[in-house]
């Protein structure tokens, strides 16, 4: 029973079902070719409602703020600690794919096999777009990393085009990585998972020897690929702790990332001094594995209590090769996935984003044929179990909650449910003596003061009211009911216009709205307590700027500005002068004026903030 609780987690893992950093190149966001998927790979569907709460973070673990998560021809962005919500959404229990972009990183993303009902979490670690060498196109060459892990690309000359498909001849800057497959993160920074489609259009497991990201620019900044009949040379690393499995010749395989989030079947790389060397046609990430027939295994992990164990990290490594692929319990402690068939596996259970611990390691397997495990029970002195309510500051059940739990060199987040409550099993990575817990009201930005009580094995924390710090400074937009709310990096310029005697206040964020926004309050007069400015007092510029926050579908064919307010008004309740806050509220009508088709779609939109005056 205690081998296999670890399996349990490890399953989910899996399945989620030259100078390293020379050269940052700004303001790319990558996107390798489409790789074609024969029209006979048409997986069944298995559709469910679902929640996914995900982080995004880079290669030192901090969070990156407005990352854009696309799923389902939606887009997301993380907040200020590089979180993201797709609430109640359509998810597809046989796979479900996300990507997620951010300026300066390779694109992410993650595959995950959800459970109807379910709060799925999921962790994307982006990897730098750094340099590590150039060529002139017109010569062809080489380009190496220096770092301990070194890989080489080779290329021919006269073999790169233009996103145009003209043949490129200047500079060519290289941004590429190794991912280790042994490396504790690879279930972090690898994308999708290592679900294969093998070229007799049939899915496969894959277990990894190495893998690469590449990516290429011309001197402008602008992508570049491999020309049509062309092809350029990888040279892989293969990790020392399993070198000696390495089979002689390997398939190579790219990942799709348009659609499916699978890795395709596309050449062959063989062992040449330690090294795995293959030719490949175009660039995105590339992999070297070796594929295995699948098994469809679920299975829920549960405490001695009989509590779910949450949020927590599994690591399933094949035929004592340490080569390793991750996921994370959801809600209900529950993982499904794909898994090798017919292998003797090594399961470990751990805390995402700690890759220090790691509680135990069991062997399991194999597996012949699909199935459901059932529950499987940790013992009681590697786990405690947490419980309470949370309300607001109104003593009503918190609808929209995060609970942040923290010991002594952990911490985690979960999702209360939606009557306010939480009841669940973590694991006690560090042995901690105290365990401290602070609620999060998503929807208003306040938060309770943090309570800490000591470890038992059931941790019960009564209600708590997440009432007690409102975020000092923040600006919040609502249209048609969806709010958008941002805490950090706000920015209220407070300064006179050069063209009139009255004062502009200009609000310019890095938000969850959009990249940027500039929401402008131009006010033909001092502004002063109490007061309530209308549209004649006041206007409002650049809604365009964050037109997506309005309407997803919205398409405007105008270049600048392209919308009129209505029945605006803003009222000020605070003013405290430069060195102090502005705070107020407001609310109108924004109207957009589409040139094609002479359309006009109106938005009603509201709001509050307050913010630092500069």
């Amino acid at each position: 029973m205690k081998k296999l609780s670890l399996l349990g987690m490890l399953f989910l893992a899996l399945f989620g079902c030259r100078n390293d950093i020379d050269e940052i190149i700004p303001g790319v966001t990558t996107t390798a070719p489409p790789i074609i998927i024969s029209g006979e790979y048409n997986p069944e569907s298995d559709l469910v409602t679902g929640t996914i709460f995900g982080r995004v973070y880079d290669e030192q673990e901090n969070p990156i703020v407005n990352a854009q998560v696309k799923y389902d021809g939606k887009n997301y962005t993380t907040d200020e600690e590089g979180r993201f919500f797709i609430i109640d959404e359509v998810l597809d229990k046989n796979g479900t794919f996300f990507t997620v972009e951010a300026d300066g990183y390779f694109k992410g993303s993650r595959r995950l096999n959800p459970q109807d009902g379910s709060v799925n979490y999921a962790y994307v670690q982006l990897l730098e777009l750094s340099t590590i060498g150039t060529f002139n196109a017109t010569e062809g060459g080489q380009v190496a990393s220096d770092s301990l892990a070194q890989i080489r690309i080779d290329f021919p000359p006269n073999s790169v085009i233009s996103e145009n498909g003209n043949l490129y001849n200047g500079e060519v800057t290289v941004a590429a990585k190794y991912l280790d497959p042994t490396a504790p993160n690879i279930g972090e920074i690898m994308p999708g998972n290592l679900l294969g489609l093998n070229n007799q259009v049939e899915e496969v497991s894959l277990v990894s020897y190495g893998m690469m990201a590449v990516e290429l620019f011309g001197e402008n900044g602008e992508k570049l690929n491999i020309a049509e009949g062309e092809t350029a040379t990888l040279s892989f690393p293969i990790p020392a702790e399993i070198l000696s499995s390495a089979p002689d010749e390997i398939l190579l395989w790219s990942f799709e990332e348009e659609q499916y989030g699978i890795w395709a079947e596309e050449g062959v790389a063989t062992l040449q001094n330690g090294r795995y060397v293959g030719e490949v046609s175009h660039f995105s990430f590339w992999n070297c594995d070796a594929p295995f027939d699948l098994v469809c295994i679920e299975g829920q992990i549960i405490s001695s209590n009989g509590r779910p164990l949450i949020n927590t990290k599994i690591n399933i490594s094949v035929n004592q090769s340490s080569i390793t692929s991750c996921g994370i319990t959801d809600n209900r402690g529950i993982f499904a996935g794909k898994l090798p068939k017919g292998e003797e596996l090594i399961l470990a259970i751990g805390q995402p984003g700690q890759a220090s611990c790691e509680i135990r390691t069991i062997n399991i397997g194999p597996f012949e044929m699909d199935g459901n495990i059932g529950q499987i029970q940790l013992e009681e002195a590697s786990t405690f179990t947490i419980n309470g309510i949370v309300v607001d500051c109104n003593n009503a059940p918190l609808q929209n909650g995060l609970i942040r739990v923290r010991t002594s060199n952990n911490t985690v987040e979960f999702l209360t449910t939606k009557e306010g409550t939480f009841d669940f099993s973590i694991l006690n990575c560090d042995n901690a003596n105290e365990v401290s817990i602070k609620a999060i009201h998503l929807d208003s930005l306040v938060e309770s003061n943090s309570i800490t009580l000591p470890v038992t094995p059931i941790v019960e924390f009564g209600t708590i009211v997440a009432c007690d710090n409102q975020f000092s400074e923040f600006f919040e937009l609502t249209v048609n009911g969806r709010s958008s709310i941002v805490s950090t990096g706000l920015n209220l310029k407070y300064e006179p216009d050069a063209s009139f005697t009255g004062l502009t206040i200009d609000i310019r964020a890095d938000t969850t709205l959009t990249d940027e926004i500039k929401f402008e309050f131009i006010f033909m007069s001092e502004v002063q307590m109490d007061n309530t400015y209308e549209l004649e007092g006041a206007t409002l510029f650049n809604l365009r700027t964050f037109k997506d926050f309005f309407d997803e579908n919205l398409i405007l064919s105008c270049v600048s500005e392209c919308q009129e307010v209505e029945n605006f008004i803003l009222i000020v309740n605070e003013n405290g002068g430069i060195g102090g806050h502005l705070g107020g509220e407001f609310s109108g009508q924004a109207i957009f004026n589409n040139l094609d088709d002479n359309t006009e779609p109106s938005y009603p939109f509201s709001g509050n903030f307050r913010l630092p005056i500069q």
